[in-house]
Formats: structure tokens, sequence, C-alpha cells
């Protein structure tokens, strides 16, 4: 190692593998008011204990602008991370009257089995005060779109924020909460907050998003992120 005392000494590129502090075991980068950037295509990756960011890193993301069948994460679910969040923003199946579902799988294979129990609860503008809808049953897949399938006019969309737990952990089953939006296939607005249980104890490291009648996703934008805790 090389260790120097270097004062005002002004380079425009710094080329080293390793910097460390030259004594104790803090170390500054910038003065206060200094913007220091990671370029576009640039990995900076995390191995001990992140203080002071925001809890959300983003690790992926897809948009759909044209007709798909499903949308798929494969490699984004790791150890990193013990929760992790999921926000689908404008998402709008091809055909009126159907839905937008999801799988948690392994790899590339997603459980089709009536494997996920929920208890949802939703509303729209044609419930009467005081009331809502709710589900409490076990189907072979998460739907957003529960007690009224979505409508495919293009000014509608479905916009859901899906935090997941437990999704490495063999030993748990997985649990997913939602909380989110939509219009029904009537155009009716309408609202939903639940959470699923993935009843199944292995490890998942997958998810899908599909078209519960077998059609297509027409639009929308699915982010994954990667919560600090």
């Amino acid at each position: 190692s090389i260790r120097e005392y270097i004062c005002n000494f002004i380079m425009s590129t710094l080329e080293t593998n390793l910097i460390q502090p030259a004594t104790g075991t803090s170390l500054t980068l910038g003065a206060s008011g200094d913007t220091i950037t990671i370029p576009s295509g640039a990995t900076l990756t995390n191995s001990g204990t992140a203080t002071g960011f925001g809890s959300l890193v983003k690790l992926a993301a897809t948009t759909v602008s044209s007709n798909v069948a499903n949308v798929d994460f494969t490699s984004q679910f790791t150890s990193t991370y013990d929760v992790y969040k999921i926000i689908i923003q404008g998402v709008r199946p091809d055909t009126d009257n159907n839905a937008i579902g999801m799988r948690l799988g392994t790899g590339s294979s997603f459980d089709t089995a009536s494997n996920y129990e929920r208890v949802l609860i939703a509303s729209g503008l044609s419930n009467a005060n005081d009331t809502v809808d709710s589900r409490a049953s076990t189907i072979d897949g998460a739907s957003f779109n529960v007690m009224s399938s979505q409508s495919s006019a293009a000014e509608t969309s479905t916009n859901v924020e899906i935090t997941f737990y437990n999704m490495r952990d063999s030993a748990k089953n997985t649990y997913f909460t939602l909380l989110g939006a939509f219009e029904g296939a009537d155009d009716e607005f309408r609202m939903l907050v639940g959470a699923y249980n993935y009843n199944q104890t292995n490890t998942r490291d997958s998810v899908r998003f599909y078209n519960t009648s077998g059609n297509n996703l027409a639009t929308g934008t699915f982010t994954v992120y990667g919560v600090i805790t």
C-alpha cells in the first residue's frame, strides 16, 4: 500500500481498487454541498450496512406498451433483503372484464395450484355507505381486481403496492399485503386492501404477473424494490 499525505492535489481522474482511511475507521467522500454521482451503467453494491439512505432500493422495472402474456421477475429476489415491494402502475388488460393476477415460483416455474389463501376487502362508488365487499378463500393465484374485473378502457388502470415477507425463507410461508385502486369493467372506481398467505414452505425467488382470463397485459409498469429494514 502507498501511505502519503496529499494536500490540495487536484486531478480529474483517480484510478484505484481500494480506498481506506489513513487513520481510524471513518472515511468521508466530498464536502457539504457536494454531489456524488453514480453514472449510468454503474452498479453500487452494498455488502455491509447502509444508514442515512432511503429504505427502498430499486432492483428492476418492466414497462409494457403492447400486449404481452406475462411479466416475470426471476432474479431479483435474493437473500440480500428480508422484505420486498413491487409497485404496479397503470396496468390494464387487453380485454374488458378481465383481471390482473400474480403467482410465485422458483426460477421460471410458477405455482398454479390452490396454495394462495386470501383475505381481501374492496369497495366502490356503487357500495352503500358503511358497506364493503370481502373475500376469504383459497385460490390458484392472487388477483388485484377482486369482486369486479377490470375495464380495458385506455383511461383506466390497476395500481397496487405489494409488500412481500419471507420470500426466501424455506421454513416460513410467504405473506404479501396489497393496497391499491382500479376501475372495474363498468368503469366503477374501486379500492382494494388485503393480504395473501402463500401456504408453502419452500424458497421462492420469482414472481409472474398475468391476465387471469388467459388474455394479455396491454400496458403498465412493474417495479421491484428491496426494503432496507
